[in-house]
């Protein structure tokens, strides 16, 4: 449905969490989705602070934790300019 959860919004109606906000500086930052309802999902990444060089991110995705479908995924993206925002993952859960 397009909603996002950032510090400003902390919570999703789906019951999405951001469980962790560090403000001052590169991360880490937790969002935990525990029951994710079939549907396309797309993983964010936005440079708020401004810096004099290219920052580079992480995101570790850990889909259907503790079950025998468990898979962890690590991407990578690199942001140049505030307020940029880039799309790190689009997942498809069934």
């Amino acid at each position: 449905d397009g909603e996002r959860c950032d510090f400003n919004h902390p919570a999703t109606a789906l019951g999405g969490r951001l469980d962790l906000d560090v403000p001052d500086g590169c991360g880490p930052e937790t969002f935990t989705l525990p029951h994710a309802p079939p549907g396309r999902y797309l993983v964010r990444a936005r440079l708020f602070a401004g810096a004099d060089r290219p920052v580079r991110c992480r995101v570790d995705l850990l889909l259907h934790e503790a079950t025998a479908r468990e898979e962890r995924r690590t991407l990578r993206a690199v942001l140049v300019r505030p307020g940029e925002t880039r799309v790190v993952a689009e997942l498809d859960l069934p």
